[in-house]
């Protein structure tokens, strides 16, 4: 912007003459060269996202300086991410989402599995992400809504039919390959695991000084995170 002003005031003091587009960017007085109101200021370059003109004056554009991205609108938020490979009731991933995959034609995209690992890997460790598993030669999808274990080799499936809503129980071998769906995974900002007092968790970051997370004194001192 200085060099304009000087090439400006330049041909200002050297008499020769500007283009009507020019003098509608500022105007003359006496030996100033002068931008002071809204139309000489919209005819020239700036950055639109970080200036506004308001009442003949350019202003910095105002940013917010406290974004909550915890509170407003996660998803703009979320980044892919790998499979997460997890195991244990204590590694429960609280901020990982995921969504199913579909092929080119629209149809349900289907991974194989032991239903042992698959269960070990997935059922509850998702919060807000159900677990489903696709039966029969019509592949039926089921929620998986509870499982019980029959020793070593056999497990028990609650299932939810996702078509009719029907529920059932089916045995099967944990060893035994079935189908399932295949997933996206993405992380959001916010707490992923908590080892103690998880209904309180999500107080340390609400926003309200009178709320607050501790751990319960009645878990084990490892748990205290």
């Amino acid at each position: 912007m200085r060099l304009h002003w000087i090439g400006l005031a330049w041909v200002a003091i050297a008499g020769i003459p500007v283009s009507p587009s020019q003098v509608e960017s500022y105007r003359i007085s006496d030996t100033r060269i002068i931008v002071d109101a809204q139309e000489h200021w919209a005819r020239w370059s700036r950055p639109e996202h970080a200036l506004d003109i308001v009442d003949g004056q350019v202003r910095p554009h105002y940013f917010r300086q406290v974004y909550s991205i915890l509170a407003e609108d996660r998803a703009s938020f979320m980044r892919p991410i790998v499979k997460p490979a997890i195991r244990g009731a204590d590694r429960t991933i609280r901020t990982v989402v995921r969504k199913q995959v579909l092929d080119r034609d629209g149809t349900l995209k289907l991974e194989e599995e032991r239903i042992g690992r698959y269960l070990s890997r997935d059922f509850d460790r998702f919060p807000g992400n159900a677990t489903r598993i696709v039966l029969g030669a019509d592949e039926e999808v089921f929620t998986i809504t509870d499982t019980t274990m029959n020793g070593d080799t056999e497990v028990t499936l609650t299932l939810l039919n996702e078509r009719t809503g029907a529920r059932t129980q089916r045995t099967f071998e944990t060893k035994a390959k079935e189908q399932f769906p295949a997933y996206e995974y993405f992380v959001r900002p916010g707490i992923s695991r908590v080892g103690s007092n998880v209904e309180t968790a999500a107080n340390i970051l609400d926003g309200d000084r009178s709320t607050y997370w501790e751990p319960d004194l009645a878990d084990t001192s490892d748990n205290w995170w």
